[in-house]
């Protein structure tokens, strides 16, 4: 089915249940890890769940991912993945998380249909607009 026509994900990966992840999700995944620099790739840590997030996550319809990116700093991979969403026009579709306080630090994704992005920074939830550096910028 749709996991034939990804190139850079497979379902054996954390997603929780596979099949229960949103097409465009998958496909928006993609084409993030396309535009990646080469080398670098894509940790899935967790899609669909049933329980650990807050009350309304997208992780439970299947609608959100959390990942790190291999192979470079938060900073550039916050860059790569801020500029395609921009220029494609995706960033008003999604909602965007960066977490630099994980062990590997990464990113939440989800494809809620409305523009949304986050921070956690020093224990606290913040809003962000342009990303991690704008956030650490702006002491946040």
């Amino acid at each position: 089915m749709i996991w034939n026509m990804l190139e850079y994900f497979k379902r054996t990966e954390a997603w929780g249940d596979p099949d229960r992840m949103d097409i465009m999700l998958l496909f928006l995944m993609e084409k993030i890890r396309g535009h990646l620099p080469p080398g670098h790739w894509v940790k899935i840590h967790k899609g669909f769940a049933t329980r650990g997030h807050s009350p309304q996550s997208q992780h439970y319809v299947g609608k959100a991912v959390d990942f790190h990116v291999v192979g470079c700093s938060l900073r550039v991979a916050d860059s790569h993945i801020m500029r395609y969403l921009h220029n494609t026009g995706m960033i008003e579709l999604v909602g965007v998380g960066i977490y630099p306080q994980w062990k590997d630090p990464g990113f939440h994704l989800d494809t809620r249909g409305e523009r949304a992005s986050w921070a956690k920074l020093d224990g606290k939830y913040v809003a962000y607009p342009l990303g991690l550096e704008y956030a650490e910028k702006h002491q946040l």
